[in-house]
């Protein structure tokens, strides 16, 4: 090991080079696997419903509805089965950015922010009623009256007990919650080997660190090879 330190070492830029085209190498492992073997479905459940997916199995376990910032959510929590095995729990929104020109809904939603933190079920009826009056308004004025937004959740997988799904991201997009029933419209993306593109940029950058790092040799010979032009220029 001392031995090819040195070496490496000795031949900073040749070596880095190496690691750099290693790293090249592993993005496009990545790229590839991921783009080719990627699987998506799309499934509209009731909570307490399941999605199965390349052996992932989502259960949908229930929602709350909240109202934050200038936004009111619809958040997802869902399970997440990895052949099996127990992978994680997720939480994923469906965000309502509220236009803060009506009044009316202004108003409501302000109100409804300060219930936070009080009795439960006034403040989840107080953030349920802004669904109902901004779809009022919507037919009154023929816009919207919000701009949605979502929140996804990703399970990324690096255990070494199930090498097969090494570097793989389990993706939950909520593309419609229903505040009154719960009833969800999921996405969901399985990609394989798409962290190896983080792993190629990390190798990247390994190499191109190593080729500037500065060599004392060099500097040397480079010294050396100045000082003879300019004892020939004089």
């Amino acid at each position: 090991m001392t031995a090819f330190g040195l070496l490496v070492w000795r031949n900073k830029r040749r070596w880095g080079g190496y690691v750099v085209h290693l790293g090249f190498v592993v993005v496009c492992i990545g790229v590839a696997a991921s783009s080719a073997y990627r699987k998506e479905t799309v499934e509209m459940i009731e909570p307490k419903g399941t999605i199965k997916i390349d052996g992932y199995a989502m259960t949908y376990d229930g929602y709350r509805l909240e109202a934050i910032d200038d936004y009111v959510a619809a958040i997802t929590e869902v399970t997440v089965w990895q052949d099996g095995r127990f992978a994680a729990r997720l939480e994923a929104e469906q965000r309502s950015h509220v236009n803060m020109l009506f009044p009316e809904l202004r108003q409501a939603f302000l109100r409804a922010k300060g219930m936070r933190g009080g009795d439960p079920e006034a403040y989840a009826a107080a953030v349920q009623g802004i669904y109902g009056l901004m779809s009022r308004l919507e037919s009154q004025a023929g816009r919207e009256v919000k701009t949605p937004s979502t929140e996804v959740a990703i399970h990324k997988s690096f255990s070494l007990a199930a090498p097969q799904r090494f570097g793989e991201d389990f993706y939950v997009t909520p593309l419609g919650v229903d505040p009154a029933t719960g009833q969800a419209n999921f996405r969901i993306f399985v990609n394989p080997m798409v962290n190896f593109l983080w792993f190629g940029g990390f190798i990247l950058v390994i190499g191109a660190t190593l080729c500037v790092v500065p060599d004392a040799r060099e500097r040397k010979r480079l010294e050396a090879a100045m000082a003879i032009d300019d004892r020939e220029a004089a």
